[in-house]
């Protein structure tokens, strides 16, 4: 699946990059969601092959994909040390937008449930990676994700990676939802959803 992934959607987001470049049109969202992607397709890939099954045919070639976990940091880092361009609005528009409670912004709020239940759903994926006792757990790598019992790594890496990582970052955009004027959370929930869409 990785290859399907990288073969298709990291090539045509490459693409539509320098497109954009060439017309002179921004194309920092479209290169945060590919430094996300990218990020996570190797943070998952390299420790997998490692303490995976396949541990013991790895030739010097797989040290390759080194090159590839540090030029998407190298991307996101200079990316988010360049300042976003935001559109000018009036000041008193701004306060008042501000001022108003989570429960008057249907669309943060809304958003916020959403986020939640991903939070929730995240931990319950975890537990059930790291072979929960509950009936529930074991009900559910049977019978809707079987493939979390493969001797691969691949499928307990990726859930580990989201409870550690994806987790308190989902955490980050509730705080961010929650409190208006967090003009970071732009950037940052663009990466996440890069990272979270494999």
């Amino acid at each position: 699946m990785k290859n399907y992934w990288n073969g298709g959607v990291h090539f045509v987001l490459l693409l539509a990059i320098i497109h954009r470049m060439r017309k002179g049109k921004s194309y920092r969202g479209l290169a945060f969601l590919w430094a996300g992607s990218m990020l996570a397709t190797q943070i998952v890939f390299i420790p997998s092959i490692v303490i995976g099954k396949h541990a013991k045919n790895i030739y010097p070639a797989f040290w390759l994909n080194l090159f590839f976990l540090m030029l998407p940091i190298w991307t996101a880092v200079k990316l988010f040390n360049r300042p976003r361009e935001l559109p000018i609005i009036p000041a008193d528009k701004v306060a008042a937008e501000q001022k108003k409670s989570l429960l008057f912004r249907p669309i943060d709020l809304l958003l916020c449930i959403t986020v939640l239940g991903a939070m929730a759903f995240t931990v319950f994926r975890g537990f059930v990676v790291l072979e929960c006792t509950l009936d529930v757990c074991f009900t559910y790598i049977y019978q809707y994700e079987p493939y979390m019992k493969d001797s691969v790594a691949f499928p307990k890496v990726m859930m580990l990676v989201f409870l550690f990582y994806a987790l308190p970052l989902l955490t980050l955009l509730v705080y961010g939802l929650t409190v208006p004027g967090c003009t970071w959370m732009l950037d940052w929930t663009l990466f996440i959803a890069g990272a979270v869409a494999q």
